[in-house]
């Protein structure tokens, strides 16, 4: 039978922004990431923090919505090979020492 439902956002829920990540740990590690992220100023919502089973019992996994600021795109500098500052070494010279 054919699922007639339209696949897609609600027109009643506002459009989303800001990135999304599951975090996943203890809730000592939870609460302390949470924490700095909201000291940032990061966080845009929080969903409650539900309890792991299995092999992950003990763990925690938690949805959170942050609101990131974009950085100003950076100026790309090309370093002439004599910038590098490095040494290039004589692999023939090399070979022959090892060998």
């Amino acid at each position: 039978m054919a699922d007639n439902r339209r696949d897609g956002p609600s027109f009643r829920d506002p459009p989303l922004t800001g990135a999304e990540v599951w975090l996943i740990g203890t809730l000592a590690e939870l609460h302390a990431i949470t924490a700095a992220l909201g000291d940032a100023g990061a966080v845009a919502y929080q969903a409650p923090r539900k309890a792991m089973h299995g092999s992950d019992a003990g763990r925690y996994r938690q949805y959170v919505r942050l609101n990131i600021a974009s950085a100003a795109p950076r100026q790309r500098t090309h370093a002439r090979p004599d910038d590098s500052g490095g040494v290039l070494i004589d692999l023939d010279a090399a070979r022959r020492r090892t060998a």
